[in-house]
């Protein structure tokens, strides 16, 4: 009779932590999560930036108890033309502005795009501006500059930044010595 009380004990602790496995993200199945948004965001900005002979930001906003953020904005490429407010404009101008907006979202990406929030920048405090944003800069020719970011997935840290001839996603882990 005990043989049988042990035996069901075990059994239900190893269904509880197989229960607990199964319901947390395994650590390496965040980090590919992180890798493929990260390489679509770049991959975007770089066919935007190319596509439209404009410059084009990567905004990621860092807050500290929230998922990172990571925005493609196209910089005005005429400063002395300011951008249009939608309200100001006229119905034909509102449904070009829209049909554009839509166009590029079709074959160049969404705007925005959310990190696992296990993902963590770390060492930022010189990165960031006044708003908590770091940003990644995409040119026509295919350039790309932005700053070397240390990712911290759970206990695993990483080098994340942007190749700078080809606009890609450069990331490594670093390992303990």
């Amino acid at each position: 009779m005990i043989e049988i009380i042990v035996v069901l004990l075990i059994l239900v602790l190893v269904m509880t932590l197989a229960v607990r496995g199964f319901q947390d993200k395994n650590t390496g199945v965040i980090v590919i999560e992180m890798s493929d948004t990260m390489k679509q965001v770049f991959k975007n900005a770089s066919i935007r930036s190319q596509s439209f002979q404009a410059h084009v930001k990567v905004r990621v906003v860092v807050k500290d108890d929230e998922s990172l953020i990571c925005y493609l904005e196209t910089v005005n490429q005429n400063p002395e033309l300011p951008p249009k407010n939608p309200n100001d404009m006229t119905e034909e101008e509102l449904l070009a502005y829209r049909s554009k907006k839509t166009n590029i979202s079709i074959w160049s990406g969404e705007d925005d795009y959310e990190l696992p929030e296990e993902v963590k920048i770390t060492e930022y405090e010189e990165l960031i501006n006044d708003n908590n944003e770091i940003f990644f800069n995409f040119y026509p020719d295919g350039e790309a500059t932005g700053p070397d970011l240390k990712v911290l997935v759970r206990d695993r840290q990483f080098q994340l930044t942007v190749d700078r001839l080809m606009g890609q996603l450069v990331l490594f882990e670093n390992e303990e010595l």
